[in-house]
C-alpha cells in the first residue's frame, strides 16, 4: 500500500509539472506574439510621424496623447442636414460649380465671335521745334475700326457647339460631385455614428475586464488561481483597453472627416472637439485607476 502512494503522488506530481510546463510555453508563446505586436506599432508610429513631418515641416514636436474619454457628440445628431450641407457646399461641389461657371463664359464668348467687332485707337504725339516746327505742337490721331464677320466656313458654330458640349460635360460633373459628396457625407456620419456606439461598448467591456482582474487578483491571494490566471486577465484587460483607445481615434478622425466633406473643418470646430475632449466630466470611471 505504501508503493501504491508512492507512485500515486509521484504521478499527481508529474502531471503538475507537466501542467506548469505548458503554462510557461503558453506564456511564452504570448510573450513573443506581444513583442512583435509592439514592434509593428512602433513601425506604424514612425510612417504616421514621417507623413505628418512631410506635411507640416521636420520640427514637429512631440504629440500630445488623446485624453481620457468617450466619444465627440455631433450637432446636429441628425444624418440629412450633414448630407444637405455637403451637397451644398463641399469642396468637390464648389469646384464643380467654378467649372461649370467657366463653361458657361466659354460657350457665351464662342457665340459673340459672330457679333461685329469695334477697335478704337487713338495716339497722343507731341513734336517740338527739332521736327521742323516753328513752335512746340502736339499731333492727336484717332481711328475706328468695325469689322463685321460674314462667313467663317462654319468654324464660328463649330467653336460654340464645343462649348456647348464642355458645358454639358461640366454640369454632368457638377452632379456627379453632388451626389459623391451625398453619399461621402453619409458614409463618414454613419462611421462616426457605429464609432460612438462601439466606443461605448468598449468602455463596458474595458469596466467588465477590470472588475475581473480584480477578482483574479483576490483569487490568486486566496489560493483559487494561479499567477497565469493573473496574467492572462491582464492581457484581456489591456487588449480591451487597447480597442477602446484605437476606437476613440478612429470616431475622431472620422468626425474630422465629416466636416470636411460638409466644408465646415476649420479651427473654430477644432477647438470644439478639443473643448469637448478635454472636459473634466469626459473621463470614464476606469481611465484614472488603471491596474
Amino acid at each position: 500500500m505504501q508503493s501504491t502512494r508512492t507512485w500515486r503522488c509521484s504521478r499527481g506530481a508529474k502531471t503538475a509539472g507537466e501542467a506548469t510546463l505548458v503554462d510557461v510555453r503558453d506564456g511564452e508563446s504570448s510573450r513573443a506574439q506581444a513583442q512583435l505586436q509592439w514592434l509593428d506599432a512602433q513601425t506604424q508610429a514612425r510612417l504616421a510621424n514621417a507623413a505628418l513631418a512631410r506635411l507640416a515641416g521636420p520640427d514637429v514636436g512631440p504629440l500630445a496623447a488623446l485624453p481620457p474619454g468617450g466619444a465627440p457628440q455631433l450637432a446636429p445628431l441628425a444624418v440629412e442636414p450633414w448630407v444637405t450641407q455637403a451637397q451644398a457646399h463641399g469642396y468637390g461641389v464648389q469646384i464643380g460649380e467654378m467649372a461649370l461657371q467657366i463653361a458657361r463664359f466659354d460657350t457665351e464668348k464662342a457665340r459673340a465671335a459672330r457679333y461685329p467687332s469695334v477697335d478704337l485707337q487713338v495716339t497722343h504725339t507731341p513734336a517740338g521745334a527739332a521736327g521742323g516746327y516753328a513752335r512746340p505742337t502736339t499731333t492727336t490721331t484717332g481711328m475706328l475700326s468695325v469689322t463685321i464677320p460674314l462667313y467663317s466656313g462654319g468654324e464660328i458654330s463649330a467653336k460654340v457647339d464645343e462649348a456647348n458640349a464642355l458645358q454639358d460635360k461640366a454640369r454632368d460633373e457638377l452632379d456627379a460631385a453632388v451626389r459623391d459628396a451625398g453619399a461621402n457625407a453619409r458614409d463618414a456620419w454613419l462611421r462616426v455614428n457605429s464609432g460612438g456606439m462601439r466606443v461605448s461598448a468598449l468602455d463596458d467591456v474595458v469596466r467588465r475586464a477590470q472588475s475581473a482582474l480584480e477578482a483574479t487578483r483576490i483569487g490568486q491571494r486566496a489560493g483559487s488561481r494561479t499567477t497565469y490566471d493573473v496574467l492572462r486577465a491582464t492581457d484581456a484587460f489591456y487588449a480591451s483597453r487597447r480597442d477602446w483607445i484605437r476606437a476613440r481615434y478612429d470616431t475622431v478622425l472620422a468626425t474630422l472627416k465629416l466636416l470636411a466633406q460638409a466644408s465646415m473643418l476649420d479651427l473654430d470646430e477644432v477647438g470644439r472637439l478639443n473643448t469637448q475632449l478635454f472636459a473634466p466630466d469626459f473621463a470614464p470611471s476606469h481611465a484614472s485607476r488603471a491596474p
